[in-house]
């Protein structure tokens, strides 16, 4: 749990860093898994922009495969070299969580670079064009980069802007009752195997890093996390011509996220809530019989 604070800090610290624009601490940025402080362009100097751009959308997409890879492999071996004939996909939990953790981490990095695609600003003075504020290319003009970027942003744009959010959001809200039943099991510190926890382990394999930092009613509250994530990116879009106001409204996501949390007490569950304060509640949610 502290591990997952530090790491929830660090992102918020790495957000102001990219903002305001604090080269001193560059390296901080390398907890919300930005390629930049790799200076990409400077180990190879012919890269595009559109190349690199793809190869940023093209992240999720990787480790899918990765973890497809990793799953033929370690299926293979207990099929074939092990000789098992039960439980050959107990791994596949897992990786699945692994893989929804990584996307919840990348959802800021990959936000911001989609957006960076309508990122088009005149110029001062003014000549009748807008440009592209990552590369100086001219935007809404046949074979610019910026129009031939359009159509895939739109797509990522719907995949994971959108896409990842609504897609957890309606796995969280059609198991809310199993959510809310594993995070009394946590609480009370039992749940870790199917004798103690028949109807929700399965789930918790799966889908637990979703939601297990957080009280049993408030279940859906990694979605307020990833809308701050979304506003701190549309931030960084709308307000990068004055850098002073651009973090001001940062902050100011952060800090209505941070006071939003404290009212409706989506605390730790480990933490806040011993067992003994859930057990009316569950009963109340007829969980409990």
């Amino acid at each position: 749990m502290l591990t997952s604070m530090f790491v929830r800090c660090l992102l918020c610290v790495c957000v102001c860093v990219a903002l305001a624009r604090w080269q001193m601490f560059h390296l901080f940025s390398v907890f919300n898994l930005n390629l930049e402080i790799t200076a990409p362009e400077c180990s190879i100097p012919d890269l595009s922009y559109k190349l690199k751009w793809f190869f940023i959308q093209a992240l999720p997409l990787g480790a899918a495969m990765l973890f497809l890879l990793l799953h033929l492999t370690l299926l293979f071996k207990k099929r074939c070299l092990l000789g098992r004939r039960r439980r050959l996909n107990s791994h596949l939990s897992a990786m699945v969580g692994m893989f929804f953790t990584m996307l919840y981490v990348l959802y800021l990095y990959l936000t911001r670079t989609v957006l960076d695609v309508f990122d088009c600003s005149p110029t001062d003075p003014p000549d009748g064009k807008e440009y592209l504020d990552v590369v100086f290319e001219p935007c809404w003009e046949a074979g610019s980069l910026q129009v031939f970027l359009l159509p895939f942003a739109c797509i990522a744009l719907l995949v994971y802007v959108v896409g990842y959010p609504a897609w957890v959001l309606q796995k969280l809200y059609k198991n809310r009752h199993l959510v809310m039943e594993d995070q009394l099991l946590r609480a009370k510190g039992i749940g870790r195997d199917r004798l103690t926890n028949p109807r929700a382990y399965d789930f918790r394999k799966r889908y637990h890093k979703l939601y297990y930092h957080f009280r049993p009613d408030r279940w859906f509250w990694i979605e307020v996390i990833l809308a701050r994530k979304f506003f701190i990116a549309f931030t960084a879009l709308m307000f990068n011509k004055n850098p002073a106001f651009q973090l001001s409204v940062a902050l100011l996501v952060m800090f209505a996220s941070c006071a939003c949390q404290a009212a409706c007490s989506a605390a730790d569950v480990d933490v806040a809530l011993p067992a003994d304060t859930l057990l009316p509640w569950c009963r109340a949610q007829m969980l409990c019989k």
